[in-house]
């Protein structure tokens, strides 16, 4: 005959089983967080951790204490006065994001960003971060890039960025910073209450403009373009944030920063290849454009370069 495993006996062994592995790697489990949260960076300057959030609930906190719609690092820089200004304090973020060490000293800074056998150009950048700031940057820019990547965008563009090419172009910045000017001179007699940040943001885009293509971007005109228009809207979704937070806890976030960054780049895709062209009819530009992708003017007949 063939004996048959009752149901209920099946079920209590697989229980018995499940209870036993759970008492077994508890403590494991346990001993690892509080090591992680409560030891392995002890030897830095910080609040008392919490064993399961760290410093979140903390960092949350601080940003209730500080003035409405601040930024993030004003809550750092509380905690950092709450711990008397020490020159290095560590924030416990995880899971949320890695742990931040916080440098309050020019001289530990300097010993940071000091090239080395190990990083001979610079330090690591934080990945996360400029994953987190990639709509806004684009997946290959010299700010996030580092080692021989960066080393070869620098001397692409350290031609454009020479100091006495820089000064000729002083007189097309000094044009255009006269119009935010004139904008918080008019601010200041109405009395209205007004955005620094998208002032700063626009003159940004119209210096560029001009010294990076040689075209008016007209950002700071009554009527800015769709890709001006466009560019705050991205902006804005990271302006409302209090804490970086992973995509998975902000799916919806993240698709409308996805959908802005590809109309973004769409429309400045259209006006860097219509600029690009135009290096090739035109005489020679200065922008930062001509001078860093090898443009210098059309041809003389001799061979040379029209000035």
């Amino acid at each position: 005959m063939r004996s048959e495993t009752h149901p209920k006996l099946s079920s209590n062994m697989f229980i018995y089983i499940l209870v036993t592995v759970v008492a077994l790697f508890v403590p494991f489990i346990c001993a690892w967080v509080r090591y992680k949260r409560l030891r392995q960076f002890s030897r830095f300057a910080q609040l008392p951790p919490s064993a399961i959030l760290g410093h979140l609930q903390i960092l949350d906190e601080f940003v209730k204490r500080a003035p409405p719609k601040a930024h993030p690092d004003v809550a750092i820089a509380l905690i950092h006065e709450a711990l008397g200004r020490p020159p290095a304090m560590l924030i416990d973020l995880r899971p949320i994001s890695p742990p931040l060490l916080v440098i309050g000293s020019y001289e530990v800074a300097e010993q940071i960003v000091k090239a080395s056998s190990r990083f001979p150009h610079s330090p690591p950048k934080a990945p996360q971060t400029w994953q987190h700031l990639e709509h806004l940057t684009g997946p290959t820019s010299i700010a996030s890039s580092q080692g021989e990547s960066w080393k070869t965008l620098r001397k692409r563009f350290n031609p454009g960025f020479a100091r006495q090419h820089l000064l000729s172009l002083l007189p097309s910045i000094i044009d255009k910073s006269s119009l935010l000017l004139d904008h918080l001179d008019s601010f200041a007699r109405s009395g209205t209450e007004f955005s620094l940040q998208e002032l700063a943001t626009n003159l940004t885009f119209d210096v560029i403009g001009r010294v990076v293509l040689d075209i008016d971007m007209g950002a700071q005109s009554a009527e800015p373009t769709d890709f001006i228009r466009m560019f705050h809207e991205l902006i804005q979704t990271y302006t409302d944030e209090q804490i970086t937070l992973p995509w998975w806890c902000t799916p919806r976030l993240e698709w409308r920063r996805s959908s802005l960054t590809r109309r973004v780049r769409s429309a400045l895709k259209s006006i860097v290849r219509k600029r690009y062209a135009e290096l090739g009819h035109a005489a020679k530009s200065r922008s930062i454009l001509n001078e860093s992708s090898g443009h210098r003017g059309p041809k003389s007949k001799n061979g040379g370069r029209d000035v």
